[in-house]
């Protein structure tokens, strides 16, 4: 689904139901829609000039926030999890050996942070940063600003 949301270009929202199997031997679950939830994912696109990085980042916490409360209303939600934000589909330079690609092997690069709390991991067309948090914090936010700037820019 698409969402217009403040200033920003619109969001591309995909919210993946994810049904707890093991409620199937309950005997009042006698279908798919008896089942009960275990987990909710929720993934937003978003495209944004390099210039509007931190208003984007703020506006997509702000309606990732309003999506949470939202889904706790209606889900009785009990736990978040961390946030990992996708840069991706990016054309770049990057090659790999032959007997890589010949042997389809998955490559990729994984940096942590002294803590282990954020990593960010470049692969052939795309970097992805996890944060511990649901929220944007500052330090989360300079990590994709310097992702960009220093792999993508």
């Amino acid at each position: 689904m698409t969402v217009d949301y403040l200033n920003s270009d619109p969001f591309e929202i995909t919210i993946d139901l994810i049904q707890d199997n093991s409620s199937f031997s309950h005997s009042d679950v006698n279908s798919v829609a008896d089942a009960k939830l275990d987990s909710i994912g929720v993934d937003i696109c978003f495209e944004f000039d390099f210039r509007n990085l931190k208003g984007v980042l703020m506006d997509v916490g702000t309606f990732a926030q309003f999506l949470r409360e939202s889904m706790d209303d209606e889900f009785n939600v009990r736990s978040v999890t961390e946030s990992r934000f996708k840069v991706g589909m990016l054309e770049n330079d990057l090659t790999l050996d032959d007997w890589i690609q010949e042997q389809r092997f998955e490559t990729s690069l994984l940096l942590k942070d002294e803590q282990g709390e954020r990593s960010i991991e470049f692969r052939g067309d795309e970097a992805v940063i996890t944060a511990p948090y649901p929220e944007v914090d500052d330090q989360t936010a300079e990590y994709i600003r310097l992702t960009l700037l220093n792999y993508y820019l």
